[in-house]
């Protein structure tokens, strides 16, 4: 398991929980890794992620399958805690999978994160539905432009947004400067953040 930061600015405000690569089989591919785990090894791993991370403060975004979270619904909101954010890969979705996990989310009110917003099946149909309290966009997939007008659309949703893979500074300037709630990256290596 590693732990990266999260910030807002220059205060880490928490960590995305994840997996360290000589973990993984498959030659540490993440990708392949998690289209082969099925719900009940998946829900094992958040479960021992929620485990291991509980007396970590601030947010803790922690990455689950559609399927496992419909699936163990019940036995994950009895373990989460308000800091847990479950980030969702809703590449791995159907839509009938979005509008289950919507019906879960009128039930339980957990914090839910969007991954990966603009690559493959996202789309602001799924927003509306999901009702996310963020969306994370990978900055490198986007060029300036584009990057900028995502941002400026999803601005007028009620949701935090969280720049990933912000690699220097150059970037984080620009993450900055077109109003992301937060950030993470390894730019955050290079600074003295302060405690």
């Amino acid at each position: 398991m590693r732990l990266e930061g999260i910030y807002q600015g220059l205060k880490q405000v928490g960590y995305e929980v994840l997996f360290e690569s000589s973990e993984l089989p498959l030659n540490g591919n993440k990708e392949k890794f998690f289209e082969k785990v099925d719900e009940e090894i998946d829900f094992l791993i958040f479960t021992e992620h929620v485990r291991r991370t509980q007396d970590i403060g601030g947010l803790k975004f922690l990455n689950i399958k559609p399927s496992t979270l419909i699936k163990y619904a019940n036995q994950i909101v009895e373990i989460i805690d308000g800091r847990v954010v479950i980030e969702l890969r809703e590449d791995y979705a159907s839509e009938e999978e979005i509008i289950q996990i919507r019906k879960l989310r009128e039930k339980y009110p957990f914090l839910l994160s969007i991954d990966d917003f603009g690559k493959q099946a996202s789309n602001f149909d799924r927003l509306l539905i999901l009702e996310p309290n963020f969306v994370k966009i990978e900055v490198n997939l986007f060029d300036r432009k584009t990057l900028w007008n995502l941002v400026s659309i999803l601005k007028t949703y009620p949701v935090k947004l969280v720049a990933e893979k912000v690699e220097n500074r150059e970037q984080w300037k620009m993450v900055k400067s077109f109003g992301f709630d937060f950030w993470q990256g390894y730019y955050s290596r290079t600074l003295k953040i302060p405690d």
